[in-house]
């Protein structure tokens, strides 16, 4: 009995010392936000607005840089190398995240493992411009979870992920984006649940290629929009290539105009989805 308490003892020392190696810092500034990203943390964000374009060095840290975003006052910050780390608004409504309207993604995540972000509202800003950038870019990384956020236009999309595995996205909207909802790329075990996409728009909205096991569940689409005027293009909610086991469910279709729901036939599985009120000027799907 004393040697299994022994042992019982100390495994609660190790995990009580896994559990302070957990740093939270509390940041109201885009210089202490930099100064604050690592690995094993929760960042966490004061006040009501956080502007990048007043970060003040543009000067690689450990684990961030900065990429130049084709304009010379523009530019996009990359996180990289980091695992386990937290970045969540404090208080009842999302902290904003603003960067400059025109150029760069909102943040790119490259080479990053176990990442959330939580209570956060992203785009570009103040005012919105012609965008070229989206809102978050996951590249290379694994075990991404958003939760509670806004990711909004302008912004080319919500969403941007290549090479990940792992990402669920809960109770999140993408809005107002002026190119796409999302594009996922070579990506694998991908949910979002309760998420709501409304006022997007103009090319295929939702862009999945080379994915498996991607599931959209109890959603809504709304209000999105892509081009219908042009004979030779035909644009559709859902484009769905080389990709398997892509599910939507219990989800509501609403208000959306677009040449096809999705392009090509059986590459979606519907189960229990509502469709309301849409335009699908050329049908649910491609027929050839």
């Amino acid at each position: 009995m004393k040697k299994i308490s022994f042992f019982f003892i100390s495994f609660c020392f190790v995990s009580a010392g896994l559990v302070a190696q957990i740093k939270t810092v509390v940041v109201d500034s885009p210089d202490e936000f930099v100064k604050a990203i690592g690995s094993d943390r929760i960042i966490q964000l004061k006040g009501s607005t956080i502007y990048f374009s007043e970060i003040s060095s543009k000067e690689q840290g450990a684990n961030y840089r900065f990429n130049d975003a084709d304009s010379d006052d523009s530019y996009e910050l990359v996180i990289f190398g980091v695992s386990n780390m937290k970045i969540a608004g404090l208080g009842h409504e999302p902290v904003k995240i603003i960067t400059k309207p025109e150029y760069g993604n909102v943040l790119v995540f490259e080479n990053c493992d176990n990442i959330t972000i939580e209570n956060i509202e992203a785009g570009h800003g103040p005012e919105k411009g012609y965008c070229i950038g989206g809102v978050f870019k996951i590249i290379n990384s694994k075990n991404f979870t958003i939760n509670n956020s806004v990711m909004y236009g302008s912004g080319i999309e919500g969403i941007t992920a290549e090479n990940v595995t792992g990402l669920k996205c809960n109770n999140s909207i993408i809005r107002e984006c002026s190119y796409s909802i999302m594009t996922l790329d070579n990506c694998t075990d991908f949910e979002f649940n309760n998420c709501e996409f409304s006022d997007n728009e103009e090319f295929d909205l939702v862009n999945i290629s080379n994915c498996t096991n991607v599931k959209f569940s109890v959603c809504t689409f709304s209000n999105n929009k892509t081009s219908t005027e042009y004979d030779f293009m035909d644009y559709a909610v859902f484009a769905v290539n080389d990709s398997k086991s892509i599910s939507i469910n219990d989800c509501l279709i609403k208000n959306n105009v677009a040449n096809f729901f999705y392009k090509k036939e059986d590459s979606i599985e519907l189960n229990n989805t509502n469709f309301e009120n849409n335009s699908f000027t050329k049908g649910m799907f491609y027929k050839e």
